[in-house]
């Protein structure tokens, strides 16, 4: 089944909430902020925190959604890392109910193909910790360009570590859309985008 990938609204805080604390057993060992005590403020903190730096260029968050009964099935972000040469990183994480289905890989080819052809990205960066295998086969499963094993890219409890570092390039179809280095925002009312 195809996910869809939409922005991140501020009703979608209780979802999300949910989301995090069904996934706590998963998610925990790769990301500090998935905790037990994830609280609604957390969510709506985020929530709101993404609307603002959609609106600044700095990051963007998604909801991955099953198309069919409008289920929360995780989250996939681009962040700018660099305005003048449009360098996106990506993340990811997806709820326990949605794991093993292929929702992730797709979400994060829409994602991909997103921030190519309507954000401007000419290069999109994945670090991952070497140990997080789930993470590291959907890199493989996209056809990432694998960097190589690379220190202090990531911080996890607090402190830097390696990680597997990938990348992909714009396709030579969406080079050079923006000539501006600030990076173009899209319509707030995307729903989905289809795959590449």
């Amino acid at each position: 089944m195809q996910p869809v990938i939409r922005r991140i609204k501020r009703s979608d805080a209780s979802e999300m909430q949910a989301a995090v604390l069904e996934s706590v057993g998963h998610i925990r060992p790769w990301l500090d902020w998935c905790t037990p005590s994830y609280r609604l403020s957390d969510a709506v903190n985020w929530t709101q925190d993404a609307a603002s730096k959609w609106q600044e260029g700095s990051d963007y968050r998604f909801v991955i959604e099953e198309p069919e009964s409008g289920l929360m099935l995780g989250s996939v972000a681009i962040r700018t890392v660099c305005r003048t040469n449009r360098v996106g990183d990506l993340g990811y994480w997806l709820r326990k109910r949605a794991l093993g289905q292929g929702y992730c890989t797709k979400a994060v080819k829409l994602a991909i193909e997103y921030g190519f052809e309507q954000l401007g990205f000419q290069r999109i960066e994945m670090r991952i910790l070497p140990d997080n295998a789930a993470s590291n086969a959907v890199a493989f499963r996209l056809g990432a360009s694998f960097d190589g094993l690379q220190e202090d890219k990531i911080i996890h409890k607090g402190e830097a570590k390696m990680a597997n570092c990938y990348s992909f390039a714009a396709p030579v179809s969406c080079r050079n859309i923006y000539q501006k280095t600030d990076i173009a925002l899209v319509d707030t009312s995307v729903q989905s985008v289809s795959g590449f």
